[in-house]
């Protein structure tokens, strides 16, 4: 299109020229001069498009600031978000039909939960609901005790480990603490908890990890968004199938891991064996909109 449009002035200003209407050299200082026009009006009109698919997302973000900011002091930034408890709970989205139904679940400190179910039973829908992302439908949730804690202190209480890590172009210490400040003693305690140490001596904290960690090994970049989730020392690790994509050896030293940290820990998955299901304080089947204790 771009061609097009330079195109078109050039074959207009041709025949001008022909006619004798306009010598070459002006043609040529007018070409030249429209581009340097053309070309940032072009990569403006580009740059504000992509501006305005962020709306939403902005719009979001400013309704969380809203929520939260007006209700949030530094007596409930304090506070335990455990135990939480769902009363007669159910979970879904408007006037649908529910999702989960007469969910009653607690979870408490130092807990280590295990949570299976096929594919849209509604696994992703509880895992916000206990983050307090997902508003119920009916019934209630309670945090710490409290009914009506802000979605920030919520948050703040709730660390959240992902099946593929978000790992930025930067340092693997970067990468833990994000750019947050902590101590060196807390950084060296996160890194061996996670078993981050032999990678560490290795290669060093400044190692530059690269796009999305693809100077790292699956295992690895796991570790580090586990080291991200302990440094901060929140009362509850929620692990999103963080072992899917790895193999049984890394899978089996990830779960170690998260089966010594003293912080109640809720794991998503499908592949356990026996010996790992009997280390799970709880161990449930979401069949059929219910939640359900499997009991070994």
């Amino acid at each position: 299109m771009s061609i097009i449009c330079s195109l078109i002035p050039l074959f207009i200003g041709g025949i001008f020229v022909l006619l004798n209407r306009l010598e070459v050299g002006a043609l040529l200082s007018i070409f030249m001069a429209s581009d340097r026009i053309a070309n940032p009006l072009t990569v403006a009109l580009q740059n504000y498009n992509k501006l305005s698919t962020t709306k939403n997302i902005i719009k979001k973000i400013k309704a969380i600031e809203a929520n939260t900011s007006s209700n949030f002091n530094e007596k409930n930034h304090n506070c335990s978000v455990l135990p939480i408890s769902f009363h007669d709970a159910s979970i879904g989205y408007g006037a649908e039909k529910p999702i989960i139904s007469d969910l009653t679940l607690e979870i408490n400190k130092g807990d280590k939960i295990l949570i299976k179910g096929p594919s849209g039973s509604g696994k992703t829908s509880l895992l916000r609901s206990i983050q307090g992302m997902n508003d119920l439908v009916s019934g209630y949730v309670s945090y710490g005790e409290k009914a009506d804690l802000p979605s920030l202190s919520i948050m703040q209480g709730i660390s959240y480990i992902r099946q593929l890590p978000i790992l930025f172009d930067d340092t693997i210490e970067f990468n833990i603490t994000l750019g947050e400040h902590f101590s060196d003693s807390e950084i060296k305690d996160a890194i061996e908890k996670s078993g981050l140490s032999d990678i560490i001596e290795e290669k060093g904290m400044t190692f530059q990890v690269g796009e999305n960690g693809k100077n790292l090994s699956g295992g690895q970049n796991q570790r580090i968004e586990i080291a991200r989730a302990l440094i901060r020392n929140r009362d509850l690790v929620i692990a999103d199938e963080v072992t899917a994509s790895l193999d049984k050896k890394t899978s089996t030293n990830i779960r170690k891991t998260l089966f010594s940290i003293p912080q109640a820990v809720i794991e998503v998955s499908h592949h356990n064996n026996s010996e790992e299901l009997s280390k799970y304080n709880h161990v449930y089947q979401i069949s059929e909109g219910t939640l359900l204790e499997e009991i070994f």
